[in-house]
């Protein structure tokens, strides 16, 4: 496979969904960006729901909808970080039966390896070094390819990416979706950089850091494991954040902000960024999500603190299937 190295792992989303035209299949619980970049490149998308046991893709609605409907391509996300699935045997389906559809093993959340994954049949494998990452160096992305990527040439206003997240958080905070006017804004905005990077510069910086993140992940997923275990999701979800779900979210939430500490949601369904009657699994099952930071942003101290307060206001969440 080819290594490939630019500022943004977006950018190679983009690409490929410009180069294979037509429907992407992408999990519901993904970040905005890879949608924006699909629909920028001039491709659609059907969103597919997640699995209730591994909360990624749904990979049975996805094999029923490829037995009736044309596809392009597909991004499968490791939606917490976790390589506990083997997905092989589903990519194998696809490539026997629909050869021409295009996988994307995007691995965005997970920690960065350094060579290819043997015998995959995804067409790529992707992985990110942006802000918020498992390493975070604040720009950078690289993947695997089975073909040769060509550069891309396209400006990028720093202003305008300074802004993308804004029509997003809006709709978040509001519950208002996204109008077609701001989404075509969106589109049409430079906010996606196409830059290349030096790679052996790159590597070099990901990984003196990898090992000093390791580490710090180590010390406070321990701190992180004390937490009431009706709580936690599952060990293997705990590389990226620390994931916990809580039938009280706002209310520990709150509690949490007023210490000076920090906790976020997961994705937000990005079917309700243009519909307020979507329905789906993820809709139900993120309302009671945490992430709990375990980043170098974050003491041990403030770990503890944090893990006292949920324990002591936490519920656990309960979901009828």
């Amino acid at each position: 496979m080819y290594l490939n190295t630019r500022a943004r792992a977006s950018s190679f989303i983009y690409q490929q969904a410009r180069e294979f035209k037509g429907v992407w299949l992408i999990p519901d619980n993904i970040c905005h960006a890879v949608y924006v970049d699909i629909c920028m490149a001039g491709s659609t998308i059907e969103l597919m729901d997640v699995d209730l046991e591994s909360l990624e893709l749904d990979t049975n609605k996805v094999s029923d909808y490829l037995k009736h409907n044309q596809v392009a391509g597909i991004v499968l996300v490791r939606a917490f970080g976790s390589l506990k699935v083997n997905y092989e045997s589903f990519f194998a389906f696809i490539k026997d039966h629909y050869p021409e559809v295009y996988i994307i093993d995007d691995r965005c959340l997970c920690f960065p390896q350094f060579t290819a994954p043997k015998d995959t049949l995804a067409d790529m494998i992707l992985y990110s070094t942006g802000y918020s990452k498992v390493v975070d160096l604040g720009y950078g992305g690289y993947c695997f390819s089975k073909s040769r990527l060509e550069t891309i040439s396209m400006d990028f206003l720093e202003s305008d990416e300074e802004k993308f997240d804004s029509f997003f958080k809006e709709s978040i905070d509001t519950g208002v979706p996204i109008s077609e006017q701001s989404f075509k804004i969106i589109c049409d905005s430079l906010w996606l950089n196409h830059a290349q990077v030096n790679t052996s510069k790159y590597f070099d910086e990901l990984k003196e850091k990898l090992d000093l993140v390791k580490l710090h992940k180590t010390r406070l997923n321990e701190i992180y494991g004390t937490i009431n275990q009706e709580m936690i999701i599952s060990p293997e979800f705990n590389d990226w954040r620390f994931n916990i779900v809580v039938g009280n979210r706002s209310e520990v939430l709150k509690k949490i902000f007023e210490q000076g500490l920090f906790a976020s949601h997961h994705y937000y369904p990005l079917g309700l960024f243009f519909s307020t009657q979507y329905k789906s699994v993820w809709n139900t099952l993120r309302e009671g999500i945490l992430n709990l930071f375990n980043d170098l942003r974050v003491t041990e101290e403030g770990a503890i603190r944090t893990v006292n307060i949920i324990n002591e206001y936490g519920r656990p969440f309960k979901y009828d299937k």
